[in-house]
């Protein structure tokens, strides 16, 4: 793997405007629309511009890169802030890069020949659903909606997604951190500028309430709250969470605190969980649970 330094052509201890220069001069050379002889050679390099540039551009990003090289992001996983504070916020690269293309294209906007990048977009997801909508932001910033499972958020998980621009189909690896809330939205950058992915939750046994809250319906066995025996609940993210539930709380909101989904602030939503008696069909344990009645009850 390239050394990011290498790739924009800069030493190690270039300022920050000295890296926006030789970024803007890359951009200009590299960009795919202007080397429509060897589009696929450029779209190679253009994004390893970018890769560079988004962690260079970054302080916090680029102190790490110095530190530990090409493992920066395993030792960044460590603190889910970080991603939430990306995500929320437009990074520098995705601004330099929209002012870039600016530059680059702008000029051209009052010609009739002229069509945005935008202007005919549609989208193809190779990994996910097919239910997705664009809009655009009062910042022109295309927003489209990406529908994932609730494992897949709950535990975070990074997906291919290819954008088809102008029949140009342009591939992007999306990180999604564990647990962030429904209708997040994560900037990312592509080769004719950024695009904002919206986050949303697919229908499942765990209904999201108001983003960040998770319902569950959860049938228990009638033995089980008879006796106060312990549940095993098993969690979208495969874990399992073990608790017991009794007679008052059947049809009841139980809170777990916490358990939910998280916002930008790193505030946690909670789990509620409506205990409701699984009544079986076999005699065999009617009768059972009948003597647990007349034990518990007499």
């Amino acid at each position: 793997m390239k050394d990011y330094y290498e790739i924009l052509g800069v030493s190690r201890t270039a300022t920050e405007k000295e890296l926006k220069e030789a970024y803007r001069r890359l951009v200009k050379k590299y960009h795919p629309d202007l080397n429509p002889t060897n589009r696929q050679e450029a779209e190679k390099i253009f994004k390893e511009i970018n890769e560079a540039y988004e962690v260079l551009s970054d302080p916090e990003k680029r102190k790490l890169y110095d530190k530990y090289g090409h493992n920066w992001k395993n030792v960044n996983q460590n603190t889910n802030y970080k991603y939430y504070q990306d995500y929320k916020y437009q990074s520098k690269a995705t601004k330099d890069l929209e002012e870039i293309l600016q530059e680059i294209f702008g000029s051209f906007r009052k010609t009739k020949s002229y069509h945005s990048p935008f202007e005919n977009i549609f989208f193809n997801f190779d990994l996910f659903s097919d239910d997705n909508n664009k809009t655009y932001s009062n910042n022109n910033i295309p927003e489209i909606e990406v529908f994932f499972n609730i494992e897949e958020i709950y535990k975070g998980i990074t997906k291919n997604l290819t954008l088809n621009i102008n029949n140009n189909p342009v591939n992007i690896s999306l990180n999604i951190p564990p647990r962030i809330k429904e209708n997040s939205k994560i900037t990312v950058n592509t080769i004719y500028g950024p695009i904002k992915i919206k986050v949303k939750i697919h229908k499942s046994e765990y209904k999201v309430i108001n983003e960040k809250d998770l319902l569950l319906v959860l049938p228990v066995e009638i033995d089980k709250i008879l006796r106060n025996e312990e549940v095993t609940i098993l969690l979208p993210n495969g874990k399992k969470l073990k608790t017991t539930f009794n007679i008052e709380n059947l049809y009841n909101e139980v809170t777990f605190k916490n358990l939910g989904l998280v916002d930008s602030k790193q505030n946690a939503g909670n789990l509620i969980i409506i205990p409701v008696p699984n009544i079986p069909k076999s005699k065999k344990i009617l009768e059972k649970i009948n003597q647990i009645k007349t034990t518990l009850y007499n």
